[in-house]
């Protein structure tokens, strides 16, 4: 016999349910962190000419798995973990069956307004916003009292993408709202690599730094689809920043004054590294120059 669950129950079953599924979250989310900081890890701090293309949202999408999960957790049998230990199920409103996989996941998509949902629930412990939206209630129901029914892996496959479908659907307008910089990588022109620039510039900026700084220079004369741009990449490295005659601040300024001197705003893009080594410390500071939106 299907009783409704009192509001303590309920919603004791929405805050235990939140926290565990926050924890298996956090867990799944682990190999996608990884994944992101192993090249820092294993290949430590340090500059070279190779464009970076590196985004806040480079595992985005893989990021969003764990969210798709959050959504399906009743989605076998009805049943959360938190629901299994309080002995409660999601059913179909109308004929009190199990609900179905998709039906779950319909259920917990609002959960996105969840003070919302908990403020409901103290009214309406049985149908928050969700089941009202979904067709279902929550009843209490032993497991131990009924007959285990197979698990449905097709439907619980369809509703993982399902989850996974709105939650691309509902992000996208905040990653255009985020204004994290992400690069994009510059295509050179075939055979434009500038060597005999670049060694110059190297030899000039050296001296201005009284040789305090080892100097690195790559410049090429056009890139493509912006043929009247250079390309030029400097990288400044300084291996006692701390005993040096110049301070961070005073190498950036020599640096991109005589860069600017040489190679007037709005003709070109790059970037400068300063790679500072002190102590056992090592820090990277980038200045990236783009004039190309400008034109």
């Amino acid at each position: 016999m299907q009783s409704n669950p009192d509001t303590g129950t309920r919603l004791g079953s929405m805050i235990f349910d939140h926290f565990i599924m926050t924890f298996i979250m956090s867990f799944l989310s682990l190999p996608f962190f990884f994944i992101g900081m192993g090249s820092f890890i294993f290949s430590g701090i340090q500059a070279t000419h190779e464009q970076d293309v590196s985004g806040p949202f480079d595992h985005f999408y893989w990021m969003l798995i764990p969210f798709a999960v959050y959504f399906c957790k009743d989605s076998i049998g009805g049943r959360s973990i938190a629901k299994r230990v309080l002995k409660l199920q999601v059913v179909e409103h109308s004929t009190g069956q199990p609900a179905s996989p998709l039906r779950c996941v319909v259920r917990n998509l609002l959960t996105i307004f969840w003070p919302i949902e908990v403020i409901v629930t103290l009214a309406s412990p049985e149908r928050r916003l969700g089941d009202r939206l979904a067709g279902t209630r929550v009843v209490k129901s032993d497991p131990a009292e009924q007959a285990k029914p197979g698990i449905k892996w097709g439907q619980v496959g369809i509703s993982l993408l399902a989850a996974y479908a709105f939650l691309l659907i509902i992000s996208f307008p905040f990653q255009r709202l985020i204004s994290f910089p992400v690069s994009e990588r510059i295509e050179f022109v075939a055979g434009t690599e500038n060597e005999s620039a670049a060694t110059r510039f190297e030899t000039l900026l050296a001296d201005s730094l009284k040789n305090e700084s080892v100097v690195d220079v790559l410049i090429h004369d056009q890139i493509k689809g912006h043929e009247n741009l250079k390309y030029v990449s400097v990288i400044v490295t300084t291996e006692d920043a701390a005993y040096a005659s110049h301070s961070t601040d005073e190498r950036e300024e020599i640096t991109e004054s005589l860069l600017l001197s040489v190679f007037p705003e709005g003709t070109f893009v790059g970037r400068v590294q300063y790679l500072s080594k002190s102590g056992g410390s090592t820090f990277l500071y980038t200045h990236r120059f783009d004039w190309r939106e400008e034109e």
